[in-house]
């Protein structure tokens, strides 16, 4: 009776744990952003003391530019943009927020578009001053 009934506990503790174990949410950000994603444009704007658009440019990319979110356990990112090719990481957080760690910038992100397809982001870069976004719009 002992061994039936302990034999039962230890097959229901068992179902439990593998049921339980955590899986890879698709719907979470750091799922979405994995991946190696084409760079279309990068728009650029200064703003002065008082929240005005100061300087507004627009670069275009090709086919060759990407942005690649390496979906390992430092978190690397590539960014390969008119043949200049750097290594940084990148940090998710809660929603759509992250930030973009790159030799040249931090960029503080929001993720305002991501699908299958469609990744768009506008980043502050820290420490700007006058402050300083870039929106960024990728495709797969």
């Amino acid at each position: 009776m002992k061994i039936k009934l302990l034999s039962g506990a230890l097959l229901l503790w068992l179902a439990t744990g593998i049921a339980g174990c955590k899986k890879d949410n698709p719907n979470t950000l750091i799922v979405k952003l994995s991946g190696k994603w084409q760079v279309l444009k990068i728009e650029t704007k200064t703003f002065n003391a008082s929240g005005a658009v100061v300087t507004d440019n627009t670069v275009n990319y090709g086919v060759s530019d990407y942005l690649d979110f390496k979906n390992n356990e430092s978190s690397d990112l590539e960014v390969s943009l008119a043949g200049t090719r750097q290594v940084g990481n990148y940090v998710v957080f809660l929603g759509t927020a992250f930030n973009l760690s790159l030799p040249s910038k931090l960029l503080a992100c929001n993720a305002e578009v991501i699908n299958d397809n469609t990744l768009q982001f506008t980043g502050t870069i820290d420490g700007s001053s006058p402050r300083t976004t870039e929106t960024w719009f990728l495709k797969r």
